[in-house]
């Protein structure tokens, strides 16, 4: 029997010439929008922050945080224009200058300037280019041949398909070869050759990856003479307790400890005070006259400003008798914060009988010891006194240190995995209804939709439109959203690092893709394909069924071929543009009366590599998933992972500044995701190969999914703790010389003080 299916496969060559002419007509624009808006004078900056201050960070010099670079910036007058300092990266401006520039810029220089971090994501995203131009080498070279001309080998007798998908994009998957076909023998070997090339190159990198960290934790750090001990018992309570019982067990190898303390008062009134300084220095340069008065917004809101404050004949006095009075609180709260009157440890110690733990850091003479204890186990109670290599000064989230409560943290930790279960099943149904909606047959079911079936169809253009572009924009835009919501819910919850946060933030965001654009995407347009035709067979044929979802499952790669599209296209160059936060910095600009209140407008935020990683792992594992399925899928995905790694690499250049270094602290996580997305991969061909009934390829395929669980766990005892730990092979000479006594940690006696009591 012949079950005609050439509607399954939407895309015929013909809409996917229409797709890809629209986005490369959109990316184009954009491109252009970007290379007019960075050549005006106001946004020079804006675009290409890091070349003209080093690090963005504000300071006069830029210190080295990120790599290995140092970096004077010498004040200059207000009134002077933009000129930038010594930097080292070159000079993005000129006509499409900053492609060759970016292009030219090489990995050490990125290394020595930007850090670890930029660096392995960089890595990261050129392994994933070069594996799935491998896989498409092999897809265009042979898969594609060999599912095109399935046709001529159809057996008598078997069930097969009309001809007429042969005439779209279809013909290129597997949809196109019969059931029980030899010709899935190709599809078989493939993915296993796919797996283990796969599988070499990441080992590879992993343990590149290793080495980098061995070096990082060898340098002169202070995190690397430091430990982070987690869940401190209520028995503890000040610094002297906790260098206290750490010298009982290492003796005079410990330099110093750390209990943060509860500084949220100090922290408001250090903000407070950076805000009066910002007014007493707005009055004073709107009144000076020394620099002109802007009109519009900064009129009126100087003339606030000095208005209220009614009373007070003299603004610049006001604010500067206030500052006075908040720089006397912020000493006298110092002094309270640092040193807790003897009244106050009964309550602290009730308070922590309730709360139970909280954070503390411990110094050590040399990195070896550090190292040593924290890899040893400090409690008979594993509840207690957790230790853990120190993460970077700046990494810490120092307002949540001292607010950890067990029962409370808890709560909130259930509460926010409700709220993403909520989120995830909410983002599915918008997923589910824009799916629906494009499809023009299924809109023809209503009635009361008929208008717009109409509007769609007026010509062939709108309705690819419509059906190809539209629902892609907008999986886009909400997918842009999530990681939003997702931080804020992660930052309530109280995470103690940046880094911690943004591995959170990626493995959340990566679920949630991978459920609503991989799962929920597939489900949904295989039952519209086909739930009228099971509808039919019931009761008739469980075969052709069977045959039916065969034939559907590859045919959702045209799909994911318009989602590539639309997200080459269309998200990743808007990641240039950068419109939201152009927006916003346009507003706030106008409120600002000097240049150096402009920049602090202009100046980026830290990189998200929690989204970053989870957006080009979805990249790779849709092109990896059907690597063997739909062939000519993988060459969309190297389209589109090269237009990040491409922007990504001038963001680390020239816009996102590496405020510290969390040394790839998120790679092992990304490590483990890309051999889950091998795993998915088999799993997804092996439904395949049931569904058209090639036993020989279920036997050789249904082992690989184990295999890669394995692998992933051998990777782990190879490469994690050396490249968490240092090695005792690389312990320093002095370590081994006079037994760990002394030692450079003597440098970083006060580095982890807390820096509210230290600004």
């Amino acid at each position: 029997m012949s079950t005609n299916v050439a509607h399954l496969d939407t895309l015929s060559w013909r809409e996917l010439g229409v797709i890809s002419g629209i986005n490369v007509a959109i990316g184009s624009a954009i491109l252009i929008a970007f290379e007019i808006l960075r050549h005006l004078k106001a946004n020079r900056y804006f675009y290409a922050p890091l070349y003209f201050e080093g690090d963005a960070n504000g300071d006069t010099k830029a210190t080295d945080t990120a790599g290995n670079y140092n970096i004077s910036l010498e004040p200059s007058d207000e009134k002077s224009t933009l000129i930038p300092p010594k930097n080292p990266v070159p000079n993005p401006f000129g006509l499409f200058r900053w492609i060759i520039e970016t292009i030219k810029y090489n990995e050490i220089e990125l290394m020595r300037t930007r850090g670890l971090d930029a660096v392995m994501h960089l890595r990261t995203l050129k392994i994933m280019i070069f594996i799935l131009s491998l896989f498409s080498i092999v897809g265009l070279g042979f898969l594609i041949p060999v599912n095109y001309t399935a046709t001529e080998h159809y057996v008598p007798g078997r069930l097969d398909y009309n001809s007429t998908i042969s005439e779209d994009v279809g013909a290129l998957s597997m949809s196109n070869i019969q059931i029980g076909s030899n010709l899935m023998w190709a599809h078989t070997l493939s993915t296993i050759g796919f797996t283990a090339l796969a599988c070499y190159i990441l080992f590879r990198e992993y343990k590149r990856y290793a080495l980098l960290r061995i070096q990082y934790n060898k340098e002169e750090q202070a995190h690397n003479y430091t430990v982070m001990v987690k869940k401190v018992p209520s028995s503890i309570q000040t610094s002297e307790q906790l260098r206290g019982h750490f010298e009982r067990i290492y003796g005079d190898k410990i330099v110093n400890a750390h209990m943060p303390l509860p500084t949220n008062t100090l922290r408001h009134l250090l903000k407070k005070r950076n805000k009066t300084r910002e007014h007493l220095e707005e009055v004073i340069h709107i009144n000076g006259g020394d620099h002109p008065v802007r009109f519009g917004i900064i009129k009126v809101k100087s003339w606030f400003l000095c208005l209220s404050r009614a009373h007070c004949e003299n603004p610049v006095q006001r604010y500067g008798d206030e500052l006075q009075v908040l720089e006397n609180q912020i000493a006298e709260q110092r002094k309270t914060a640092g040193h807790w009157p003897d009244h106050h440890h009964e309550k602290l110690r009730m308070q922590h009988q309730k709360d139970e733990v909280s954070v503390g850091f411990v110094t050590f003479g040399t990195k070896g010891d550090a190292f040593e204890c924290a890899q040893s186990v400090q409690s008979s109670d594993s509840k207690i006194l957790r230790v853990q290599p120190a993460p970077h000064k700046k990494d810490a989230f120092w307002n949540s240190l001292t607010r950890i409560n067990a029962n409370t943290y808890s709560f909130i930790h259930m509460m926010s995995l409700a709220f993403f279960f909520v989120l995830i099943v909410f983002y599915g149904a918008l997923v589910t209804i824009l799916t629906g909606i494009s499809n023009i047959d299924h809109l023809r079911q209503y009635s009361w939709l008929g208008w717009l079936v109409k509007l769609i169809t007026v010509n062939a253009f709108i309705q690819d439109v419509f059906q190809s572009y539209l629902p892609f924009l907008f999986i886009i835009i909400l997918q842009t959203l999530v990681p939003i919501i997702i931080k804020i819910v992660l930052k309530l919850r109280g995470e103690i690092t940046r880094s911690r946060l943004e591995k959170s933030l990626m493995r959340i965001h990566f679920n949630f893709l991978v459920f609503n654009v991989m799962i929920v995407f597939v489900i949904v347009n295989t039952t519209t394909a086909v739930v009228t035709h099971i509808i039919d067979y019931i009761g008739k044929n469980f075969s052709e069924m069977v045959s039916l979802l065969g034939a559907s499952l590859p045919g959702q790669s045209a799909s994911f071929v318009n989602y590539l599209l639309v997200y080459a296209f269309t998200r990743i160059p808007q990641l240039l543009l950068r419109v939201g936060p152009f927006i916003k910095s346009f507003f706030r600009m106008r409120t600002a009366a000097t240049s150096s209140e402009e920049r602090h407008c202009q100046r980026p935020n830290r990189p998200e590599y929690g989204v970053m990683y989870a957006n080009a792992l979805l990249l790779f594992l849709i092109s990896v998933t059907y690597a063997s399925i739909s062939p000519f899928i993988p060459p969309f995905g190297v389209l589109a992972l090269g237009m990040e790694y491409f922007v990504a690499k001038y963001h680390h250049m020239y816009t996102t500044p590496q405020k510290f270094t969390s040394a790839a602290y998120l790679w092992p996580c990304v490590y483990n995701r890309m051999l889950a997305g091998l795993a998915f991969s088999h799993l997804t061909i092996l439904g395949v190969f049931v569904l058209k009934q090639f036993y020989a390829g279920i036997i050789l395929i249904a082992p690989l999914p184990v295999v890669m669980v394995f692998f992933a766990r051998y990777s782990r005892r190879r490469f994690f703790h050396m490249s968490r730990y240092l090695p005792a092979s690389e312990f320093p000479a002095e370590k081994l010389e006079n037994g760990g006594k002394g030692g450079d940690g003597y440098m970083f006696v006060e580095e982890y003080t807390d820096p509210a009591l230290q600004e």
